[in-house]
This record gives C-alpha cells, structure tokens and sequence, in this order.
C-alpha cells in the first residue's frame, strides 16, 4: 500500500510538471504530442510493472506502451546532494554524452525551429553483430520555473535528415528526462523514461540491453560527474 501510495504522489508530482509546461512560440504542433506521450509514460500508472526496487531507485517496464512492440522503461531515483544543474549539462550537451554512455556516437543540429526545440540526427554505436543506428528526432529542452529540468524527444521525419546507407534508421518512440529538486534543495530526483526500436534484424539480448537504457542512465552519469 505504501508503495502505491509513494508511486502515485510521483506521478502527479511529473504531471502537475508537464502540465505547466509552456510550449514556445513557432513550435511545430507534434511538440504538444510529444509532451503529452512524455507525460503518459512517466506518469500513468496502468500496465507499468514493477522490475526492481533499491533504495530510492525504482524502475518498471511496460509492453506495448504507445503501440509499439518493444518494452518500455522508467527508472526514478533520488540522489541527495546533486542538483538539477549538475546533473543537467550529461543530459543536454552532446559533447558530454559520451562521459557516461558508451552507445552515443553524434547529435547533429539539424534545424532549431524555437527556442529549445529542434530537429537532430542522433547517431548511436550499436554492439556487434548489429549496424548502428541513428535517428530523426524532434528534441525539446528547457527549464521549469520550479527549478526543474526537462528534456524530451522522439523520431518525426525531417526532409534534412535522409536515411544514409551506412546506418540502420531506428525509431525512438520517447525519451523523456525530468529532473526535480528535491524538498528544502537537499538535492534531485531524476525521472527517465525510454522505449526505443532499433528496427531491422536484432538479436534478443541486445534488444534487452537497449531496454535496460533508462535504467542505469542516472548512475551512470553520477559516476561521470564525480569523475569529471
């Protein structure tokens, strides 16, 4: 019951979020359906099952989430003493992506249509025996007047963005990062959700692996942090 209890006060902790969330001047309109699939999948609580739970962290998946055949996953943690704006230059700029995971290989600036919204070409190594992968992504980012930091994004066709030959076109139904200070700034709580399909031929265990994404991102990027 406290569990549930705890789960739910989460998720409308990230829905009162999104729905305060102004969206820019000279956004393009699949901005507000992207948001409104961010919010769904980080804060609906319907079909989501609980994988593991340590400490502060939660993560749970969902099968078939927006349609798709591939799991998603969201992970929660808190980790008291870093603030969203430490955490927030591993999230946002691409030159530091590669600090923590090792799948990110190019984010390319296709087209910034707003102020925080853009069309990238993501581009990510994939493990052998696949090709890598890249993708069309719409991206948004941008502060929330709660202190909060907030970064979304997903595939859209961009006439800029062509498929190329050397990659395998993949499909990232969302990724969504909400990262919220905790009560009295004692630190963050980080919101990730990912479900992504990397399309074509792929070993089940890779699959998994790519599922786990959400999962470790985090973790990973606190390592990063007290390394840098």
């Amino acid at each position: 019951y406290q569990r549930r209890v705890h789960g739910e006060a989460k998720s409308m902790e990230c829905q009162e979020l999104f729905r305060s969330l102004e969206v820019p001047e000279g956004a393009p309109p699949q901005l507000r359906e992207m948001l409104a699939l961010a919010e769904l999948a980080l804060c609906e609580r319907e079909g989501w099952r609980e994988e593991t739970r340590t400490g502060t962290q939660l993560v749970e998946r969902k099968a078939g989430f927006g349609g798709m055949n591939s799991k998603a996953t969201r992970a929660t943690n808190d980790w008291p003493g870093i603030q969203p704006e430490d955490f927030w230059p591993f999230i946002q700029d691409s030159s530091r992506r590669n600090e923590w995971s090792t799948s990110f290989r190019t984010e390319e600036v296709i087209e910034e249509v707003a102020p925080g919204v853009r069309f990238v070409r993501h581009s990510m190594n994939a493990p052998w025996p696949i090709s890598n992968r890249d993708f069309s992504l719409l991206s948004f980012v941008c502060q929330h007047p709660s202190g909060a930091k907030v970064c979304v994004q997903k595939s859209y066709h961009h006439p800029r963005i062509p498929e190329q030959s050397s990659f395998v076109r993949g499909t990232m139904n969302i990724l969504a990062w909400i990262v919220v200070p905790l009560p009295s700034a004692s630190g963050s709580r980080a919101f990730c959700v990912s479900q992504v399909d990397l399309n074509g031929s792929v070993p089940q265990f890779i699959t998994n692996e790519v599922g786990k994404m959400a999962e470790n991102a985090a973790a990973k990027i606190v390592k990063a942090m007290r390394r840098a």
